[in-house]
C-alpha cells in the first residue's frame, strides 16, 4: 500500500524528503512534470530545470513535460522549451503515467480543469512549492514558503545529485529573477539566496541585463494591451478596506499576449499608484473563464488570504492569482462587482 508521505511532511528533513523524492523517481517508468495555468517565469524555470536534471540523470526513463494552456513565445530561448506539450487538459494525458510531479503550486485545480480525474487515476504524485496556500494531498510534498522561488527548491532537491552547470544556471536564474522581482521582494530569512545567485553568476558568467533582454522584451501587440489596462484602470473605496485599483480588458486578444501584458502591467503599475496599496486585474480568456492577478504592498491586504476566502485562487501574501469560471460570470465587470460585493460584507487581513 502506498504511503502518503504528505502526512509526515513536517517531521521530515530536506535530506529525508530528497531521498523519498529520488526513490519515487527510480521506481517510476513514465514521469510527467507539470506546472500551473498561465505559467510565469518561476513556473517555466522550475519545470525546465527539473526536466534537464532528470533527463541527464535518468536517460532511459520516459519523462514528459505537459502543461494545460498555450505556449508563450518569449520562453522559447530556453533549452527544451519546445519539448513542453501544451494541451487543453492535463488530466487526459496521464492515463499511462506512473508519477506526476507538480511544480509551483499546491492544489490540483491550479494544473487541471478536471482535478478530480487526476485523483481518480491514483498515480503517485509529488509537489514542490513555495507558496503558503494550503496544499492538496500528495504522495510526497515539500512546501517551503521561506524559499524565494520554486526554482530554488528544485536546486535544493537536485544539487546533491547533479553538478550545477551553465545550462542549469540559466534555467534557475530565470525563476529566481522572476519571483523575486529582480531581487526587489527578498525578505528577511531569504538572504541565503544570494550565495546561490553568486554561484550561478560565477558559473554562467551572465550579464543579468543582457540575459533578461533575451526573453523579457515587450511585443508591440502586448504593449497595446498594456495601454488598455491603463485606460481601464478604476479606483475604489470600500469601507474598512484600503483603497484599491482595478484594471480590466474589454477587447479580446490571444491568451499568450494577454498573459504577457497582464504580467507586465501588474508588476509595473498595480499597487504602485500613491494611495492605492493593493488591487487586481481581470480579463476573459479564450475558454470563457476569467483570469485575475492580485498584488499588494506590505502592511496592506493579504491577497492570498483574500482569494482563498473567496475560494477562487491562491499564491503569495503579496501576489496571488485567481480564476472565475465562465458559468459564474459573463463579463469582467460582473467579476469586479462580485468581488466588491464580497469586500462589503467581509473584513481584510492586513499584513
Amino acid at each position: 500500500m502506498l504511503v502518503r508521505f504528505w502526512q509526515k511532511m513536517e517531521k521530515m528533513s530536506l535530506s529525508q524528503t530528497r531521498l523519498k523524492f529520488f526513490d519515487l523517481i527510480k521506481s517510476s517508468s513514465k514521469i510527467v512534470l507539470t506546472t500551473h495555468f498561465s505559467p510565469d517565469d518561476d513556473a517555466i524555470s522550475s519545470i525546465l530545470s527539473l526536466y534537464y536534471v532528470l533527463t541527464k540523470k535518468f536517460p532511459k526513463k520516459q519523462i514528459e513535460m505537459i502543461i494545460t494552456g498555450n505556449p508563450v513565445n518569449r520562453f522559447s530561448v530556453f533549452l527544451n522549451y519546445s519539448q513542453i506539450h501544451f494541451v487543453s487538459e492535463l488530466a487526459t494525458k496521464l492515463t499511462n503515467a506512473d508519477l506526476l510531479i507538480c511544480l509551483d503550486g499546491g492544489q490540483y485545480s491550479r494544473f487541471s480543469n478536471d482535478s478530480q480525474k487526476i485523483l481518480d487515476l491514483k498515480i503517485k504524485t509529488i509537489c514542490l512549492d513555495h507558496h503558503q496556500s494550503p496544499p492538496d494531498k500528495f504522495d510526497l510534498l515539500w512546501q517551503n514558503p521561506k524559499a524565494a522561488s520554486t526554482a530554488e527548491l528544485v536546486y535544493q532537491f537536485t544539487s546533491k545529485n547533479f553538478v550545477l552547470d551553465e545550462t542549469l544556471s540559466k534555467l534557475l536564474l530565470l525563476g529566481i529573477l522572476g519571483d523575486t522581482g529582480n531581487f526587489n521582494y527578498i525578505r528577511p530569512g531569504q538572504y541565503h539566496l544570494f550565495s546561490l545567485v553568486k554561484k550561478i553568476l560565477q558559473i554562467s558568467q551572465i550579464n543579468i541585463q543582457e540575459f533578461k533582454s533575451t526573453y523579457s522584451l515587450i511585443e508591440p501587440q502586448a504593449f497595446e494591451i498594456i495601454q488598455e489596462f491603463v485606460k481601464n484602470s478604476k479606483f475604489y473605496q470600500v469601507k474598512n478596506w484600503p483603497d484599491f485599483q482595478v484594471s480590466y480588458l474589454t477587447n479580446t486578444y490571444s491568451d499568450q499576449l494577454t498573459s504577457e501584458a497582464s504580467s507586465i502591467f501588474v508588476s509595473n503599475y498595480l499597487r504602485l499608484i500613491k494611495g492605492y496599496s493593493w488591487g487586481f486585474t481581470v480579463y476573459q480568456k479564450s475558454d470563457g473563464n476569467f483570469s485575475l492577478s492580485f498584488r499588494s504592498l506590505p502592511g496592506s491586504v493579504n491577497v492570498r488570504d483574500l482569494v482563498e476566502r473567496i475560494g477562487i485562487g491562491g499564491g503569495h501574501d503579496r501576489a496571488s492569482g485567481a480564476k472565475v469560471n465562465a458559468k459564474d460570470a459573463v463579463s469582467s465587470s460582473v467579476v469586479i462587482n462580485q468581488i466588491i460585493d464580497w469586500l462589503k460584507t467581509n473584513q481584510p487581513l492586513l499584513t
